[in-house]
């Protein structure tokens, strides 16, 4: 029929007036009209979830001032997999990619490097941050934009100790502290980012690091996290950096269950026996004429298993810490004497229950994951090491998990 007929009973319009009548606020049509008249046939549209991304100045205390309150608002892709991808981790930086027009934003205002960015979400319950970090790319492919951008703590990748520092049995998180709080008090150097009150765990390390070595910043902590005392940390949406000894989260595996019969949609994993090792040296150098550490890690059970499998951590910086290198190595033979499968697993928001965005679990927490895909076929204990959210422009969330299987 004709946008312009009007069959009996159904009023006046584009395509008239329904029987049941108009809505208030809406026009004379069930959900509204067309500019042109009639009824538009289609519901008003509310998200599942909203997001929120704030372009901003950089800034060396707190969050820097707000450029562009909302550049979603610019447009997203139609008919990509997603508009906006995010995702959070142990021990590092994290990402956000997004997608706007060409004509949609400016090279002054997206200027890499010089912004801040901040994703707030709210499913309902009230926004809230739920990622922060810095503009670093923009991948010009007309007629889109598509920018990169990464957690607070991808700064201290780019920064280097260029004095000597020196701590004699001092608690690990304090000197992890410390190197953080030295490349702030730089020249330029402030990135905003606070300590979260935390007692010590009492592991204690002696690090000295000459000037002329340039020690990444990055790598300093790193290397004082990996030992099994060691400690999990991150640099939080907020600027807030968190430590937990020796490691985040908790065992939720008795309540919290993902399963491939009805919440995963898609799991990838790889069984890798190359990496198996069960026989680890840990070496390391002292000063001239004075005797090397070494101490030898075994796991007896893997070697039955897996027949010898040696490998060998040394370092040579690490003069006055015996006990730090006898950690690692213990760290490396738990970590490495079995197949460790670590599952990539992809749910629906809408659909998983249980979900770190609606706080059930975090990252660090252990649950369970059951599976019943032919060779994939287990149910296990696994810790989460990050997860991504990925979302349309009608607020659908897709999660991806990585889990690592509890040690």
């Amino acid at each position: 029929m004709s946008p312009r007929s009007n069959p009996a009973g159904w009023g006046t319009g584009g395509w008239g007036t329904m029987p049941w009548g108009s809505v208030a606020g809406w026009g004379d049509g069930q959900w509204g009209d067309f500019p042109w008249g009639g009824d538009t046939g289609v519901a008003p549209f509310t998200p599942l979830t909203t997001y929120r991304l704030e372009l901003a100045e950089r800034s060396a205390a707190g969050f820097g001032a707000s450029i562009i309150s909302d550049v979603f608002a610019a447009g997203l892709p139609f008919g990509s997999e997603y508009a906006c991808r995010w995702s959070r981790g142990i021990g590092t930086a994290g990402t956000i990619e997004f997608s706007l027009p060409i004509d949609g934003c400016s090279a002054a205002d997206f200027a890499p490097g010089q912004r801040e960015l901040h994703l707030y979400r709210d499913d309902g319950a009230g926004e809230y941050i739920a990622w922060g970090g810095h503009l670093w790319v923009a991948d010009v492919q007309a007629p889109w934009v598509r920018f990169l951008g990464m957690g607070w703590y991808e700064a201290l990748r780019h920064r280097e100790m260029s004095d000597d520092f020196y701590k004699f049995n001092a608690e690990q998180r304090n000197i992890a502290w410390e190197l953080i709080a030295y490349t702030q008090a730089q020249t330029d150097g402030g990135l905003g980012i606070t300590r979260e009150s935390s007692a010590g765990s009492s592991t204690q390390r002696t690090v000295g690091i000459c000037a002329e070595e340039r020690r990444g910043i990055a790598d300093a902590i790193e290397d004082l996290a990996a030992a099994d005392d060691g400690f999990d940390f991150e640099v939080g949406p907020d600027k807030v950096w968190r430590t937990w000894a020796p490691t985040r989260g908790t065992d939720l595996s008795a309540t919290i269950t993902l399963d491939t019969t009805t919440t995963i949609v898609d799991m990838s994993y790889t069984a890798d026996a190359t990496t198996i090792e069960n026989d680890v040296a840990g070496i390391g150098s002292k000063g001239d004429c004075e005797p090397i550490h070494f101490v030898t890690e075994v796991d007896t059970v893997s070697r039955s298993a897996y027949g010898l499998m040696q490998a060998t951590i040394e370092r040579s910086d690490m003069k006055w810490d015996d006990e730090h290198i006898d950690a690692l190595a213990r760290e490396e033979l738990a970590l490495r004497k079995d197949i460790r499968r670590q599952p990539r697993v992809k749910c629906f928001q809408g659909l998983i229950g249980n979900s770190p965005l609606t706080g059930d679990f975090d990252l660090g927490d252990t649950i369970g994951v059951d599976a019943s895909w032919g060779y994939a076929t287990f149910s296990d204990k696994f810790r989460v090491l990050n997860y991504a959210v990925t979302f349309d422009r009608l607020g659908y969330e897709m999660l991806e998990f990585t889990f690592d299987a509890v040690a």
